[in-house]
């Protein structure tokens, strides 16, 4: 299904927790929508897709699929063994990028309810299971029950940008995987180079710790914001060396 959208002609450059579109509803009338109100977006099957990928040139998915896939293999990881758990789920593009790179075994989470339908519309369900969960306040029964899933590789793509996923749940994802497992996750350049951004004083000061181990890092375009300027992302994967506190 093709949706009327548009962007709005803003010079200036908004943020990307304020940058917004139009979409036009069959009676004509203009409806305004924040790029990131997620359960609107996703209850419109296609529109996420249709707004972030033909739209804004969205490329996260596919890079950062590539970029895992590349890195396990100069590692000499099996991508057969590989047991995703990917945090900010969301529509599932990234994961099915994942799949169509050999990895199988997909287990998504989200914390909006609409996303579990938008990833499994359709031909679209690839992954073996979809958790609508809190990963600040994970309840007992999922924490067993992705424990018991024995995930070696914790997955994060394009969902650490302002207002999203908070520390407190990326830090639970890392440590539900085993010691030795994978942390892939993307933020800003400008993110990254911020050394007082929270993201980045979480990881460092893992690192430090010797909880965590850089493996390898890479530059690329995630997608053009609404005035078409470039926004530029860093991938980043790491391997676990013991529990993150």
């Amino acid at each position: 299904m093709e949706y009327r959208i548009y962007l709005p002609k803003n010079e200036n450059q908004l943020p990307i927790h304020e940058e917004y579109f139009f979409i036009i509803q069959d009676n004509g009338e203009e409806q305004r929508i924040r790029l990131h109100d997620y359960a609107t977006i996703y209850s419109m099957p296609g529109l996420y897709e249709q707004l972030a990928i033909e739209m804004l040139g969205y490329q996260s998915h596919e890079f950062m699929a590539d970029f895992l896939a590349r890195e396990l293999n100069k590692e000499r990881v099996p991508l057969d063994e590989v047991n995703i758990l990917e945090l900010g789920a969301g529509s599932g593009l990234f994961g099915r990028e994942l799949y169509k790179n050999g990895i199988k075994s997909l287990i998504g989470v989200d914390i909006v309810p609409e996303a579990a339908t938008a990833a499994n519309y359709g031909e679209n369900k690839i992954y073996r299971d979809y958790l609508i969960e809190d990963f600040t306040k994970i309840t007992p029964h999922s924490r067993k029950f992705l424990i018991d899933q024995k995930p070696n590789v914790f997955v994060c793509c394009s969902a650490l940008s302002q207002g999203h996923i908070p520390i407190e749940a990326l830090e639970t994802g890392v440590n539900l995987i085993n010691d030795n497992g994978w942390i892939l996750f993307n933020v800003s350049a400008s993110s990254y180079q911020n050394k007082d951004h929270e993201i980045m004083v979480f990881f460092e000061e893992a690192m430090r710790k010797g909880q965590l181990q850089m493996v390898s890092m890479e530059n690329y375009i995630h997608r053009k914001f609404c005035n078409g300027d470039s926004l530029e992302y860093v991938a980043l994967l790491l391997k676990k060396k013991s529990t993150v506190d």
